[in-house]
């Protein structure tokens, strides 16, 4: 169970140092891209949460200062963003 909870002995990934060949399949991030597109026609801030947050690695309190919105309102945006995403991921 606790393995399982921690990646299941995935190997962890970065997207920092030698541009290593990660075990990504192709479809998973064409379904992700897609997603994302849907949810920029949706509403563009929750968009721009998401990458700031996930691929840039900002914390909220990075991400509301550049967005102009309090940590509260990213906070908010983050929940909804990753709700949609799923629903959106879980049609491909």
């Amino acid at each position: 169970h606790q393995a399982d909870k921690r990646g299941g002995g995935a190997r962890p990934v970065t997207l920092t140092g030698s541009g290593a060949a990660v075990d990504v399949r192709v479809d998973d991030l064409l379904a992700l891209d897609e997603a994302l597109d849907r949810l920029r026609t949706l509403d563009e801030r929750l968009c721009r949460v998401v990458e700031m947050r996930y691929f840039a690695g900002l914390d909220d309190a990075e991400i509301a200062e550049c967005l102009g919105v309090t940590v509260r309102t990213v906070g908010r945006d983050w929940v909804k963003a990753r709700l949609i995403l799923a629903r959106e991921l879980g049609r491909s």
